[in-house]
């Protein structure tokens, strides 16, 4: 499923990770020494799925912690082929084969939207 179509079909957990990443850029901001006028703009501008269908298309694991703390625990595995193998864990497992990490972290994000979605 692309990314955009993941944001669409689950809204409610993209409301969550929104409401997530502009509270982790709110704290980020907070520990730096700026003015509060460059503080308020950076705040004010809150994140737009661009910037998240970006992040899940070149950075899959960015959101792991977001998912962490939502108690959805996604691990990954490789074997020796290397083919590496995804787990997303909340009362079920699942398992799948892909050739490369970043496929694995970002097919994987599917099943935890869906979970988190589920619950919400």
């Amino acid at each position: 499923m692309k990314t955009e179509e993941l944001l669409n079909k689950y809204p409610k957990a993209t409301t969550k990770l929104k409401e997530w990443w502009n509270k982790k850029i709110e704290q980020a901001l907070s520990s730096e020494n700026l003015s509060d006028e460059y503080k308020n703009a950076v705040t004010a501008m809150k994140i737009q799925d661009v910037q998240i269908i970006r992040t899940i298309d070149n950075n899959p694991h960015t959101l792991f912690e977001f998912f962490d703390e939502n108690n959805i625990i996604i691990r990954i595995d490789a074997t020796d082929d290397p083919v590496f193998f995804g787990a997303a864990f909340v009362g079920k497992t699942m398992y799948y084969k892909f050739k490369t990490r970043k496929q694995a972290e970002r097919d994987i994000l599917d099943d935890a939207f869906a979970m988190l979605e589920e619950r919400l």
